[in-house]
């Protein structure tokens, strides 16, 4: 590991050690840089929320700048819609590669893009791709996309073929699993066996508000036995060791029969959120938020059009997301919020093992993501 990033392992460590004012910038963040979208998906509210736009390569560049003098080690490119629709992403990879090479660059994609000028800089720059697909055959991709051309399932797997084998650890599949998918694990590991793919993800769908408040997508949320079922399967898959698994939404999270989603509550009972150590999120907008925005009843921390981004990560706004984050006032967890299902639960249950760690596994932790 290079000595610069040590050195921000260890501020960032010291942090969350000491619930302290952060010792220095974000390690992870998470750049929104289109609302526009070739894909309407049914557990997805873009559509509903009437958003679109980019942000502008001039402005990703000089946030990059800013990133990186504050000690940022990863950026992922995600948006409420599909970053490779951004035109300019090839460009800003390559701006990136060039100036900070010890950058760690991400697209969070739904990798139904026909670009070979896109494919060409992702191998180019050693860029990792989490294709968010949700389905492992057409069927249940069409059922998740009804007003979509199935052609494009298609070249997205043609993209996963292009990348995956020749760089092993690179890419890796997110699912979402809803009702109209649970009982179709096995075409998702089939197709990643196909695509040469090791580094699954697999969460439940939470749910999204429309621009009114009103939540859109109630109607796909996975029954108890549905949630215990899909449990179950994914506990066997990862004991045969075949796949590295992403699943603690799934074996960290309970089934709530009040609330009849999965729930994290429990695991904050016992547990701090540290998410606001580590990670931001930038909006299209320019909205910053510690994580999602049920996490500050919808108010952003701050806009990196109105102030720059250290300004708003020092200010007392973040502050605060951050004490209560903790979760020291269990109270809060009475009510829903983020907590109701963590999205950021895997990354929390490293965050929370750092006090029992010693300095070799710390770094290991870090960088096995």
């Amino acid at each position: 590991m290079h000595a610069r990033q040590i050195y921000y392992e260890l501020l960032t460590a010291a942090g969350i050690t000491l619930r302290s004012r952060p010792l220095c910038g974000p390690r992870i963040a998470q750049i929104n840089i289109s609302d526009n979208c070739n894909l309407h998906c049914v557990i997805c509210n873009r559509q509903a929320m009437g958003v679109r736009g980019l942000l502008s390569a001039e402005r990703i560049r000089r946030l990059l700048d800013e990133l990186h003098r504050m000690g940022c080690r990863e950026i992922f490119y995600h948006g409420f819609g599909e970053p490779a629709m951004h035109p300019d992403l090839p460009a800003i990879m390559h701006h990136t590669r060039e100036k900070y090479p010890q950058f760690r660059q991400h697209i969070i994609s739904n990798g139904s893009w026909n670009s070979p000028g896109l494919i060409k800089e992702i191998l180019r720059s050693n860029i990792k791709v989490r294709f968010s697909v949700h389905g492992g055959d057409r069927e249940t991709w069409s059922s998740i996309h009804p007003d979509d051309d199935p052609e494009l399932f298609d070249q997205t797997i043609d993209n996963l073929l292009q990348l995956s084998p020749q760089r092993p650890g690179k890419v890796e599949m997110l699912f979402v699993i809803c009702n109209l998918n649970w009982n179709v694990i096995e075409p998702m590991l089939e197709l990643a066996r196909r695509c040469q793919v090791r580094d699954l993800i697999f969460r439940p769908m939470r749910l999204f508000p429309d621009r009114y408040g009103n939540i859109m997508n109630r109607n796909l949320m996975l029954a108890e036995a549905e949630f215990i079922a899909v449990k179950e399967q994914l506990l066997r898959v990862r004991d045969s060791h075949e796949f590295n698994l992403q699943m603690a939404p799934f074996y960290e999270n309970l089934y709530s029969r009040d609330l009849q989603r999965p729930s994290s509550r429990d695991y904050y009972l016992r547990h701090n959120c540290l998410i606001g150590y580590v990670l931001t999120v930038i909006e299209r907008d320019g909205s910053v938020w510690g994580c999602v925005p049920e996490a500050t009843g919808g108010i952003s921390l701050g806009n990196i059009h109105q102030k720059d981004f250290e300004t708003i990560w020092y200010s007392p706004e973040y502050r605060q997301f951050r004490e209560k984050q903790l979760f020291y006032n269990k109270h809060c967890l009475d009510q829903e919020g983020c907590h109701s299902y963590c999205q950021h639960l895997d990354k929390n249950r490293k965050l929370n093992n750092l006090r029992r760690l010693r300095l070799v596994d710390l770094f290991r932790n870090y960088r096995n993501g």
